[in-house]
């Protein structure tokens, strides 16, 4: 009797052994299945930062592209206002003589009539 309850209980405990190592087996699978899941999210992180990076580099060119162009703009308008400045005081001078020219040419005629 002995025998056979001995027989049973290592029956029974190699069942117990079998559902452990199965289990086993299966805690190793979800690792390795976890572990290439992992990995794979590594790659996309450091695909996404690689794309950040870029992102960030194009936004820091546009920027410098945009202040050389403002600085470009900026100094086409100061030279072009310098420009204008310019024919306004070229004008502004030969109009001047003009009329000096004229306000003489009237004295003179002013002159020649009173004579």
């Amino acid at each position: 009797m002995k025998l056979r309850e001995f027989e049973c209980n290592m029956d029974r405990l190699q069942l117990e052994l079998d559902a452990c190592r199965e289990d086993a087996q299966q805690g190793m699978r979800e690792m390795a299945g976890l572990m290439k899941r992992s990995d794979a999210l590594q790659i996309q992180v450091i695909q996404e930062r690689t794309r950040v990076e870029k992102a960030e580099e194009v936004a820091r060119e546009a920027v410098a592209e945009q202040e050389r162009l403002r600085l470009v703009v900026d100094a086409e308008r100061a030279s072009r206002a310098a420009e204008l400045q310019a024919q306004m005081d070229a004008f502004r001078v030969t109009t001047g003589q003009q009329a000096s020219a004229k306000a003489a040419e009237a004295d003179d005629l002013g002159r020649r009539l009173q004579e």
